[in-house]
């Protein structure tokens, strides 16, 4: 019998640290092409840094908060969501409930799919259409908004999902 520790990978503490840099990075080219005279030319990095903040505070989320449920979500504590860039060494957020960080992921969801596109050369390494779509459709199964995941997921998978197994 071998007892588990957690690696330098795999403890809380990197979690956090590893997904909040990730929310750091998404904020700072937000920042950057919002600065932009020629806004539409960065419009499928917005969308791809947009959906980066979202998966990474639902990340987050899952590990640190209980479940969303819709009938305690606004007395449950969430997570900070920050949406600007920070260069101050320490910074104090404010954590505000569940319900408003599910709102806060809605929000950058919604914003983020119409500006995805499946032009990357290397598509597995990009929030693209489908991987958009395939995490709305996740993120809405843990809201608890069913049509919307249904909606996502048929973006997805269309209306014969099998064709999309593979052997």
């Amino acid at each position: 019998w071998t007892e588990l520790t957690e690696s330098d990978n795999e403890g809380t503490q990197m979690i956090w640290d590893q997904f909040y840099s990730c929310v750091r990075t998404a904020n700072e080219a937000i920042a950057f092409i919002e600065k932009q005279s020629n806004k539409d030319d960065y419009k499928t990095q917005l969308g791809e840094a947009l959906m980066c903040r979202a998966y990474s505070v639902f990340y987050l989320a899952n590990v640190f908060c209980r479940a969303y449920d819709p009938a305690t979500a606004d007395k449950e504590l969430g997570l900070p969501y920050p949406t600007e860039p920070d260069y101050a060494l320490v910074t104090k957020y404010e954590r505000g409930t569940l319900a408003q960080l599910y709102a806060k992921i809605d929000a950058d969801i919604q914003e983020a799919l119409p500006l995805l596109t499946n032009t990357y050369e290397h598509p597995k390494f990009h929030f693209n259409t489908l991987s958009g779509n395939a995490f709305a459709a996740r993120f809405y199964l843990y809201y608890r908004k069913y049509d919307a995941a249904i909606k996502y997921a048929t973006a997805v998978l269309g209306t014969s999902p099998a064709s999309k197994l593979r052997d």
